[in-house]
């Protein structure tokens, strides 16, 4: 707990931003500052970079992305198809029945970093998906 007089909002822990040095008092690495309210920006959007990856899923379960984006911060999937579902959830064995669907031409975004491991599955043939990522 911090020993200043400031108000923090969101964890102010940027990975662009690991060389801040450690506050004297709390030993916290992360921006703040004295009697001041800090809505901490780096914690609220991208700072980094972007990628988007085109991948085909088959029959079988498929990470979304095979290999995540360094300092991942956010992640949205559209289902590129114009007539297939595409079943999205965080379990490795994933089906049609225990995914989140997404109709053909949908998409959901999540607050995920690198970490969290995000799959998919489809419906029918062969479908196109697109995966965005920001850090």
């Amino acid at each position: 707990m911090a020993h200043e007089a400031s108000i923090i909002i969101g964890s102010g822990i940027n990975p662009l931003k690991q060389d801040v040095p450690a506050n004297s008092t709390s030993q916290e690495s992360h921006l703040r500052g004295t009697n001041v309210v800090l809505i901490n920006p780096e914690d609220c959007s991208a700072g980094g970079s972007g990628l988007v990856t085109a991948l085909t899923l088959t029959g079988t379960v498929a990470k979304l992305p095979t290999t995540p984006l360094k300092y991942r911060r956010a992640i949205s999937v559209i289902n590129n198809s114009t007539s297939d579902t595409v079943y999205v959830g965080f379990d490795p064995n994933i089906t049609t029945g225990t995914g989140w669907p997404l109709a053909a031409g949908a998409c959901v975004s999540f607050d995920l970093n690198g970490a969290v491991e995000l799959y998919g599955v489809r419906s029918g043939s062969s479908t196109d998906v697109r995966v965005l990522e920001l850090s």
